[in-house]
Protein backbone atom coordinates (compact mmCIF):
# COMPACT_ATOMS: atom_id res chain seq x y z
CA UNK A 1 0.00 0.00 0.00
CA UNK A 2 1.38 3.39 -0.98
CA UNK A 3 2.11 5.90 1.81
CA UNK A 4 -0.38 8.39 0.40
CA UNK A 5 -3.09 5.70 0.61
CA UNK A 6 -2.68 5.36 4.40
CA UNK A 7 -2.89 9.04 5.25
CA UNK A 8 -5.68 8.49 7.78
CA UNK A 9 -3.93 5.60 9.52
CA UNK A 10 -0.74 7.62 9.92
CA UNK A 11 -2.58 10.70 11.15
CA UNK A 12 -4.61 8.71 13.67
CA UNK A 13 -1.52 6.92 14.94
CA UNK A 14 0.44 10.17 15.29
CA UNK A 15 -2.38 11.83 17.23
CA UNK A 16 -2.87 8.89 19.60
CA UNK A 17 0.87 8.52 20.10
CA UNK A 18 1.14 12.19 21.06
CA UNK A 19 -1.81 11.96 23.46
CA UNK A 20 -0.44 9.02 25.48
CA UNK A 21 2.91 10.67 26.22
CA UNK A 22 3.31 11.30 29.97
CA UNK A 23 -0.40 10.81 30.65
CA UNK A 24 -2.62 8.28 32.36
CA UNK A 25 -6.08 7.24 31.27
CA UNK A 26 -8.34 5.82 33.98
CA UNK A 27 -5.10 5.20 35.89
CA UNK A 28 -3.33 3.35 33.06
CA UNK A 29 -0.16 4.25 31.18
CA UNK A 30 -0.60 3.46 27.51
CA UNK A 31 1.45 2.90 24.39
CA UNK A 32 0.38 2.92 20.74
CA UNK A 33 1.62 0.76 17.88
CA UNK A 34 1.03 0.65 14.13
CA UNK A 35 1.33 -2.27 11.72
CA UNK A 36 1.45 -4.37 14.88
CA UNK A 37 2.13 -8.08 14.37
CA UNK A 38 -0.51 -10.49 15.66
CA UNK A 39 0.04 -14.08 14.52
CA UNK A 40 1.60 -13.28 11.14
CA UNK A 41 -0.87 -10.47 10.53
CA UNK A 42 -0.49 -6.74 10.96
CA UNK A 43 -3.09 -4.73 12.81
CA UNK A 44 -3.36 -1.14 11.57
CA UNK A 45 -3.28 0.50 15.04
CA UNK A 46 -3.25 -0.94 18.55
CA UNK A 47 -3.34 0.56 22.03
CA UNK A 48 -1.37 -1.32 24.70
CA UNK A 49 -1.37 -1.20 28.48
CA UNK A 50 1.99 -0.61 30.15
CA UNK A 51 4.15 -2.10 31.54
CA UNK A 52 3.07 -5.57 30.34
CA UNK A 53 2.19 -4.38 26.81
CA UNK A 54 -1.19 -6.10 26.73
CA UNK A 55 -3.45 -5.02 23.89
CA UNK A 56 -6.61 -3.29 25.07
CA UNK A 57 -7.78 -1.82 21.74
CA UNK A 58 -7.41 -2.85 18.09
CA UNK A 59 -8.34 -0.36 15.36
CA UNK A 60 -8.82 -1.27 11.71
CA UNK A 61 -8.43 1.70 9.36
CA UNK A 62 -8.48 -0.04 5.98
CA UNK A 63 -10.85 -2.43 4.25
CA UNK A 64 -8.96 -5.26 2.61
CA UNK A 65 -10.65 -6.91 -0.36
CA UNK A 66 -9.58 -9.54 -2.87
CA UNK A 67 -10.15 -8.78 -6.53
CA UNK A 68 -8.97 -11.07 -9.32
CA UNK A 69 -6.50 -12.78 -7.04
CA UNK A 70 -4.98 -9.54 -5.73
CA UNK A 71 -5.48 -7.85 -2.37
CA UNK A 72 -6.44 -4.19 -2.21
CA UNK A 73 -6.59 -1.99 0.89
CA UNK A 74 -8.76 1.12 0.98
CA UNK A 75 -9.07 3.82 3.65
CA UNK A 76 -12.42 4.98 2.27
CA UNK A 77 -15.05 2.54 3.53
CA UNK A 78 -18.18 2.29 5.63
CA UNK A 79 -16.98 1.68 9.24
CA UNK A 80 -20.33 0.03 9.97
CA UNK A 81 -19.82 -2.49 7.18
CA UNK A 82 -20.07 -6.20 7.93
CA UNK A 83 -16.73 -7.04 6.30
CA UNK A 84 -14.61 -4.50 8.14
CA UNK A 85 -16.31 -5.18 11.48
CA UNK A 86 -15.50 -8.87 11.00
CA UNK A 87 -11.93 -7.93 10.13
CA UNK A 88 -11.53 -5.93 13.35
CA UNK A 89 -13.02 -8.69 15.52
CA UNK A 90 -10.72 -11.22 13.82
CA UNK A 91 -7.59 -9.36 14.91
CA UNK A 92 -9.02 -8.89 18.39
CA UNK A 93 -9.79 -12.63 18.65
CA UNK A 94 -6.27 -13.53 17.51
CA UNK A 95 -4.86 -11.15 20.13
CA UNK A 96 -6.97 -12.84 22.83
CA UNK A 97 -5.50 -16.21 21.89
CA UNK A 98 -1.96 -14.87 21.50
CA UNK A 99 -1.86 -13.28 24.95
CA UNK A 100 -4.11 -15.75 26.78
CA UNK A 101 -6.59 -13.02 27.68
CA UNK A 102 -9.96 -13.74 29.32
CA UNK A 103 -11.69 -11.51 26.75
CA UNK A 104 -10.71 -9.82 23.50
CA UNK A 105 -9.31 -6.32 23.44
CA UNK A 106 -11.92 -3.74 22.54
CA UNK A 107 -11.98 -3.16 18.80
CA UNK A 108 -12.92 -0.38 16.45
CA UNK A 109 -13.31 0.40 12.77
CA UNK A 110 -12.27 3.89 11.74
CA UNK A 111 -12.20 6.03 8.62
CA UNK A 112 -11.63 9.75 8.27
CA UNK A 113 -15.42 10.14 8.48
CA UNK A 114 -16.28 8.08 11.57
CA UNK A 115 -15.13 5.62 14.22
CA UNK A 116 -17.27 2.73 15.52
CA UNK A 117 -16.25 1.14 18.83
CA UNK A 118 -17.13 -2.34 20.11
CA UNK A 119 -16.59 -3.78 23.57
CA UNK A 120 -14.64 -6.87 24.61
CA UNK A 121 -15.98 -10.29 23.59
CA UNK A 122 -15.52 -13.34 25.80
CA UNK A 123 -16.22 -15.91 23.05
CA UNK A 124 -15.20 -14.31 19.73
CA UNK A 125 -15.09 -17.62 17.85
CA UNK A 126 -18.84 -17.86 18.39
CA UNK A 127 -19.09 -15.04 15.86
CA UNK A 128 -16.23 -15.89 13.50
CA UNK A 129 -15.41 -18.34 10.74
CA UNK A 130 -11.96 -19.60 11.75
CA UNK A 131 -11.20 -21.12 8.33
CA UNK A 132 -11.89 -17.82 6.56
CA UNK A 133 -9.62 -15.97 8.98
CA UNK A 134 -6.83 -18.51 8.55
CA UNK A 135 -7.11 -17.92 4.79
CA UNK A 136 -7.10 -14.13 5.28
CA UNK A 137 -10.60 -13.95 3.80
CA UNK A 138 -11.97 -11.16 6.00
CA UNK A 139 -14.98 -10.59 3.77
CA UNK A 140 -16.32 -13.88 5.15
CA UNK A 141 -14.86 -13.61 8.66
CA UNK A 142 -18.26 -13.26 10.36
CA UNK A 143 -20.64 -16.18 10.47
CA UNK A 144 -23.91 -15.52 8.58
CA UNK A 145 -25.96 -14.62 11.67
CA UNK A 146 -23.14 -13.00 13.64
CA UNK A 147 -23.34 -9.38 12.49
CA UNK A 148 -26.59 -8.45 14.23
CA UNK A 149 -25.74 -10.52 17.33
CA UNK A 150 -22.45 -8.64 17.61
CA UNK A 151 -24.13 -5.25 17.29
CA UNK A 152 -26.80 -6.03 19.87
CA UNK A 153 -24.32 -7.34 22.44
CA UNK A 154 -21.11 -5.40 21.92
CA UNK A 155 -21.66 -2.11 20.04
CA UNK A 156 -20.54 0.85 22.18
CA UNK A 157 -20.54 4.06 20.17
CA UNK A 158 -20.21 5.90 16.88
CA UNK A 159 -18.37 9.21 16.49
CA UNK A 160 -17.98 11.42 13.44
CA UNK A 161 -14.70 13.16 12.56
CA UNK A 162 -12.59 10.90 14.82
CA UNK A 163 -9.28 12.72 14.39
CA UNK A 164 -10.32 15.37 16.93
CA UNK A 165 -7.97 15.29 19.92
CA UNK A 166 -10.74 15.87 22.46
CA UNK A 167 -12.62 12.84 21.17
CA UNK A 168 -9.52 10.63 21.08
CA UNK A 169 -8.66 11.57 24.67
CA UNK A 170 -12.20 10.62 25.66
CA UNK A 171 -11.87 7.37 23.69
CA UNK A 172 -8.64 6.39 25.44
CA UNK A 173 -10.12 7.17 28.85
CA UNK A 174 -13.27 5.18 28.10
CA UNK A 175 -11.39 2.18 26.69
CA UNK A 176 -9.07 2.12 29.71
CA UNK A 177 -12.03 2.28 32.09
CA UNK A 178 -13.92 -0.45 30.24
CA UNK A 179 -10.87 -2.71 30.14
CA UNK A 180 -10.45 -2.48 33.91
CA UNK A 181 -14.14 -2.81 34.67
CA UNK A 182 -14.24 0.69 36.13
CA UNK A 183 -16.78 1.60 33.46
CA UNK A 184 -19.63 -0.72 32.44
CA UNK A 185 -20.59 -1.02 28.75
CA UNK A 186 -24.23 -0.25 29.49
CA UNK A 187 -23.19 3.06 31.08
CA UNK A 188 -21.53 4.37 27.90
CA UNK A 189 -23.30 2.47 25.11
CA UNK A 190 -25.14 4.67 22.63
CA UNK A 191 -28.77 3.68 21.93
CA UNK A 192 -29.11 0.97 19.30
CA UNK A 193 -31.71 3.12 17.59
CA UNK A 194 -28.84 5.33 16.43
CA UNK A 195 -27.17 2.38 14.74
CA UNK A 196 -29.42 2.20 11.68
CA UNK A 197 -29.52 5.98 11.21
CA UNK A 198 -25.74 6.35 11.38
CA UNK A 199 -25.22 3.24 9.25
CA UNK A 200 -27.41 4.73 6.53
CA UNK A 201 -25.66 8.10 6.76
CA UNK A 202 -22.29 6.43 6.44
CA UNK A 203 -23.47 4.35 3.49
CA UNK A 204 -24.91 7.39 1.70
CA UNK A 205 -21.69 9.32 2.31
CA UNK A 206 -19.62 6.47 0.92
CA UNK A 207 -21.93 6.11 -2.06
CA UNK A 208 -21.65 9.83 -2.78
CA UNK A 209 -17.86 9.61 -2.62
CA UNK A 210 -17.76 7.02 -5.40
CA UNK A 211 -20.79 8.04 -7.46
CA UNK A 212 -20.46 11.84 -7.54
CA UNK A 213 -17.34 11.97 -9.77
CA UNK A 214 -19.10 9.79 -12.36
CA UNK A 215 -22.32 11.76 -12.06
CA UNK A 216 -20.44 15.03 -12.43
CA UNK A 217 -18.60 13.78 -15.50
CA UNK A 218 -21.87 12.53 -16.98
CA UNK A 219 -23.54 15.90 -16.43
CA UNK A 220 -20.58 17.73 -17.97
CA UNK A 221 -20.65 15.40 -20.97
CA UNK A 222 -24.41 15.78 -21.33
CA UNK A 223 -24.12 19.56 -21.09
CA UNK A 224 -21.44 19.54 -23.75
CA UNK A 225 -23.53 17.33 -26.03
CA UNK A 226 -26.62 19.49 -25.62
CA UNK A 227 -24.60 22.62 -26.45
CA UNK A 228 -23.09 20.91 -29.47
CA UNK A 229 -26.49 19.72 -30.69
CA UNK A 230 -27.94 23.21 -30.25
CA UNK A 231 -25.00 24.65 -32.21
CA UNK A 232 -25.58 22.20 -35.05
CA UNK A 233 -29.24 23.12 -35.08
CA UNK A 234 -28.36 26.75 -35.73
CA UNK A 235 -27.23 25.95 -39.27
Amino acid sequence: MLERERWFQDKLFDTLDKLVKDKRFAGLELDVGTEFHIRRRRADIVVLKKPDNILILVIVTKRKTERAGHWKAEEKFNPYGRFVVGHALSYSALAKDEYGLPVTPLFATASRDALVLFGSVDNPWGFLNKKAIEDGDYEHALEPDAYMRLIHRHYILYEKNPLREEFLEHLLDMVSGLWQGKVLPEDVRKPLGNWLINHLRSFVGLLSYYVMPYATNWLKTRSFLMTWIAWLGSF
